[in-house]
């Protein structure tokens, strides 16, 4: 009697073990990454995150212009540059009317306004001289994000900035442009979006 109660009670007793064991997973393979392994830089990626995108700002040049227009009106815009100081990117305006000429600064983030300043024209530019000879017209152009992807077909690099400005009668683009070892200059006609001239700085 004592030996057939041994044999159940050692029965019930691997039916149970079996049963534990059944519900036991076996642990899933680890599919982290190896923090040791090398990563390749990825350096297209961190160009475009370099790269300056006018999109992204929140005074574009057409609220700039109008900016300068309202703090002096009936001058002309005779040149726009766009560059930063230190971590500011701005929007630098230079105007002119018939007896002065005019600059001002607009922030491209914030549209602040700074630095404005006003200067009488010297007798030879008076008189609406300077005035014919260097105001833009704006009127039919290209955007600024325009004419940066136009140099950058042409020349691959970090856009430092750019400057709207007149030569004799074209209104053109120069979009500076820093490689790895020196900078460049591309030259685009702001109304047909022809290459002038690329050339190094």
């Amino acid at each position: 009697m004592k030996k057939w109660q041994l044999s159940i009670a050692a029965t019930v007793a691997a039916l149970a073990l079996a049963g534990c064991n059944q519900g036991e997973e076996e642990p899933a393979p680890t599919t982290e990454p190896d923090m040791n392994e090398e990563q390749e830089p990825n350096t297209e990626a961190d160009n475009n995150q370099n790269q300056i995108n006018m999109n992204g700002f929140q005074v574009d040049l057409e609220t700039a212009i109008a900016e300068f227009e309202q703090a002096y009106p009936g001058a002309s815009i005779t040149a726009i540059d766009f560059d930063s100081d230190l971590s500011t990117w701005r929007y630098e305006i230079e105007g002119v009317d018939d007896e002065t000429e005019y600059e001002l600064y607009v922030d491209a983030e914030t549209g602040d306004v700074s630095n404005e300043r006003e200067e009488a024209l010297d007798a030879e530019d008076a008189g609406g001289t300077e005035l014919e000879k260097e105001a833009l017209d704006l009127e039919g152009l290209l955007n600024p994000q325009e004419a940066i992807d136009i140099a950058l077909a042409e020349t691959e690099g970090i856009v430092d900035g750019w400057k709207l400005d007149r030569e004799n009668d074209t209104t053109y683009y120069e979009v500076t442009i820093e490689t790895d070892n020196e900078d460049f200059e591309v030259k685009i006609d702001a109304s047909s979006g022809d290459v002038i001239e690329t050339e190094q700085d």
